[in-house]
């Protein structure tokens, strides 16, 4: 039982960790180091990019939305909603001896070490125990509640500070001595693999196992059995955390059990699905959408399971499963555990509200990420150009290449990228500038999202959380959300931001 809804994995197809689909359908050999997008010459180009939705079919047009969350305006295309298809349980003929084997199994496990795996080059620095475990990461996801900024991404290659979201996954669990990690794709998987590569600048050696179709929690992981070790971590590729993985597969170990779950403390139980322990760990229960009178607990599932290799007999193949509504019922009180991280950072980034957040807490150092390493020697980085009499935050980063004009501020929470650049007087606070992007003179941004290549025009305010798509162009006095800013208008229609159109 998550304490979030689950996304939804795209298609893609079957091949090893140093190979990647290409755009024909064949393979061709994983690309390593940043994606690039540069903007076009011209008009203001669409948020999303090709007008063809992920699937091939024409887009919907241009639209500006009401998003989920609370987001009060989102700068783009609608490509449509995205449900996850519940699937009904099986029943196994017989779930006592099958649960029996289990605990037989386990029980021989119990205080062991998994076998050794080799480490890569760069991970020693990272590591804080000698776990010598596999983490199976899944990375399905379309991040369609981050539109635009997902439109011409995946999710786990998003920026968060200085790095793909993702990255800072990696090297977490490198932290807790895992450097043999299986990545679960989905959707887009041909950018990922470009991204994130064999996984060695993060400490990591990756195997790359992708999805034909989207198969679920359990069903993702099963199309992964051959590379599993006896004993592994499998972890939910959504969430920005620091929890001590190293005191879970401690804890797993100490009792013997089967499974394993990452459970954390919320401060409002109402919202999620609720999972129930006994004194000594076990989980007694899930409780689904609760009533206040039901509340008995304040334990969300945090997306983190220790597994033992033989919960994969537990899953059907070939058809999407999820693990939370399918397989953890069936082991309470079977050798299912809880583990409470108490005092970690926790957080799903799939929201606007919650990405801008995630970004400045990576900053200020609330969640502990390497990003805060290289923070050490001040928020400027070495080749950036910020004038004089800019001011810039101690929890801010401005990057290599990117350029801060006279008077400019640059606040708490801020990321300048790589080659973006904000002019004079120009003020921001937790405003994200991916790469190129740029900010007119006496513009004024908070908790807000500028695409890359994207440009924000003199004395225009960006605000609430809004997010403005790659390549995009706000006209100068523009104000959002008060004004909705259409995408792909013609040139000689009135500017963008004067058209309003009516939100979903």
């Amino acid at each position: 039982m998550r304490g979030r809804p689950a996304t939804d994995p795209g298609s893609t197809q079957d091949a090893r960790h140093d190979l990647r689909p290409d755009r024909r359908g064949g393979l061709a050999r994983a690309q390593h180091g940043p994606v690039r997008r540069r903007g076009r010459a011209g008009p203001a180009r669409s948020l999303a990019g090709d007008p063809r939705d992920d699937r091939g079919r024409p887009g919907r047009g241009p639209v500006a939305r009401r998003a989920p969350g609370g987001l009060r305006w989102v700068i783009g295309r609608v490509e449509g909603i995205f449900t996850p298809t519940r699937v009904q349980f099986t029943p196994f003929t017989s779930r006592r001896s099958f649960t029996e084997s289990l605990h037989s199994r386990a029980a021989g496990r119990a205080g062991c070490r998994a076998p050794e795996v080799p480490r890569s080059v760069g991970a020693a620095h990272h590591t804080e125990t000698e776990q010598d475990m596999q983490a199976v990461i899944l990375v399905g996801g379309k991040g369609t509640r981050l539109r635009p900024l997902t439109s011409e991404r995946p999710k786990p290659i998003v920026p968060v500070a200085d790095r793909p979201f993702l990255a800072h996954m990696l090297e977490w669990v490198a932290r807790h001595g895992m450097t043999d990690v299986v990545l679960c794709c989905g959707f887009r998987s041909d950018a990922v693999v470009e991204v994130i590569g064999d996984g060695s600048q993060y400490g990591v050696h990756v195997t790359w196992v992708f999805e034909p179709e989207p198969r679920g929690t359990a069903g993702a992981v099963k199309m992964a059995e051959e590379h599993l070790q006896e004993r592994f971590m499998l972890i939910n590729g959504d969430v920005l955390t620091d929890m001590d993985l190293s005191a879970q597969i401690e804890a797993h170990e100490r009792t013997g059990a089967v499974a394993t779950l990452a459970l954390v403390p919320v401060e409002d139980p109402s919202a999620y699905g609720l999972v129930r322990l006994e004194d000594d760990g076990r989980v007694r229960g899930f409780l689904e959408k609760p009533k206040a009178e039901d509340i008995d607990t304040d334990l969300i599932s945090a997306g983190a399971y220790v597994l033992e290799r033989s919960i994969m007999d537990m899953i059907p193949a070939g058809r999407e499963v999820s693990i939370e509504r399918e397989v953890w019922p069936h082991l309470v009180g079977e050798g299912l555990y809880g583990h409470v991280h108490r005092g970690a950072y926790w957080m799903d980034i799939g929201t606007p509200e919650r990405y801008v957040q995630g970004v400045a807490d990576v900053l200020s150092g609330a969640v502990r990420t390497a990003t805060l390493d290289r923070l050490q020697d001040g928020p400027v980085m070495a080749g950036a150009d910020v004038d004089p009499t800019a001011v810039v935050a101690p929890d801010a980063l401005v990057e290599a290449g990117a350029r801060v004009g006279a008077g400019a501020r640059i606040g708490s929470g801020t990321v300048v990228g790589a080659g973006a650049s904000v002019d004079a007087g120009a003020s921001l606070d937790r405003a994200v500038l991916l790469p190129g992007a740029r900010v007119g003179a006496r513009a004024e941004l908070s908790s807000c999202v500028i695409g890359a290549d994207a440009a924000i025009g003199d004395a225009a305010h960006v605000k609430e959380h809004v997010i403005v798509g790659d390549g995009v162009q706000v006209p100068a006095a523009t104000r959002l959300p008060e004004v909705e800013v259409a995408e792909d208008a013609p040139a000689a229609e009135a500017p963008a931001a004067t058209r309003p159109i009516a939100a979903d």
